[in-house]
C-alpha cells in the first residue's frame, strides 16, 4: 500500500480542553476527494486483504443461511402437522434471532473495514468483537426498522 492520503482515516484530534479531556469544539473543513483515488485505495485494500474479506463474507452468509434454513425446516414441520400458528410463532422468533445476530456481526464487519481502510491491523476475530457497541446499534436498528415500516 502507498502512503497516499487516506480519506477514511480517523480525523486527528487536538488534546481535549473540556471536562475529562473531552473535545468541546472541532472545526470541520470540507475536503474535495477525487472518486478515482478513493476507488483505487479501496481496490488496494481489497487486494491486500482478499482472504480476510472473502472469509468474513462467507461466514456472515453461512450464519444467515443457517438461521434461514432452520427456520424454513421447522416452520414446514409445524405446518405439515397442522400447527400453522406454532410455525408462525417459531418463524417470528427465528426472524428476531436473525436480526440480532446480523446486527452483531454487522458491527464486526464495519470494524474490520474501518481498520483496514485506516491502515490498522484487522483479524478474523474482529468479526465477533462488537460487544461494546451492540446495544446502541441494536437500538438504532430497531428504531430504523420501525420508522422504515411507517
Amino acid at each position: 500500500m502507498s502512503n497516499d492520503f487516506n480519506p477514511y482515516a480517523a480525523p486527528a484530534m487536538p488534546a481535549g480542553d473540556g471536562p475529562g479531556g473531552r473535545i468541546t469544539s472541532v472545526t470541520i473543513t470540507p475536503t474535495v476527494v477525487d472518486p478515482g483515488s478513493v476507488l483505487s485505495y479501496a481496490m488496494e485494500i481489497w487486494k491486500a486483504n482478499l482472504g480476510l474479506l472473502v472469509g468474513i463474507t462467507v461466514v456472515v452468509f453461512a450464519i444467515s443461511f443457517g438461521i434461514s434454513f432452520v427456520q424454513g425446516v421447522i416452520t414446514e414441520i409445524f405446518n405439515s402437522q397442522g400447527q400453522e400458528g406454532l410455525g408462525a410463532i417459531f418463524a417470528l422468533v427465528l426472524t428476531l434471532v436473525s436480526f440480532v445476530v446480523q446486527s452483531f456481526v454487522g458491527i464486526g464487519q464495519a470494524q474490520i473495514a474501518l481498520k483496514l481502510l485506516r491502515g490498522q491491523p484487522a483479524a478474523f476475530g474482529d468479526l465477533f468483537s462488537g460487544g461494546p457497541l451492540f446495544l446502541p446499534v441494536l437500538g438504532a436498528s430497531v428504531i430504523a426498522a420501525i420508522v422504515g415500516s411507517l
